[in-house]
């Protein structure tokens, strides 16, 4: 979670929230500016920062215990089979892992020999 958003003061540059409040086209005129700074603060006060706030503490005690430790599909169980379909969804081609990243690393040495016979 980032604690910049969550933070109180919206005039902080590297709160998300407090960018819309930051600057106003010339062409709004100061009361009007004013006005909309202030239903901005009120809306993060009231109603974005507690939702932010909840949503935090939803993630640090129950969502994230409960997720894995490791990144990445191969950390699964599944691994194999979820990377063949991962493979078969996202590409046109039938051929397997090996097979791509064989293609892949002979792709990569025509290109280093090209780039060696460059003056």
């Amino acid at each position: 979670m980032c604690n910049a958003a969550l933070s109180p003061n919206l005039g902080e540059r590297r709160n998300a929230f407090a960018q819309a409040a930051l600057k106003f086209p010339d062409t709004i005129p100061a009361a009007d500016q004013t006005r909309l700074r202030d239903a901005i603060v009120a809306a993060v006060d009231n109603q974005v920062r507690p939702a932010y706030l909840k949503l935090a503490s939803f993630i640090r005690t129950d969502y994230a215990p409960k997720g894995r430790t490791a990144p990445g599909v191969w950390s699964l169980r599944n691994r194999d089979a979820l990377y063949r379909y991962a493979i078969r969804t996202f590409t046109t081609t039938g051929k397997s892992a090996d097979e791509i990243h064989k293609l892949g690393l002979e792709h990569v040495a025509e290109i280093e020999n090209s780039r060696r016979r460059l003056p």
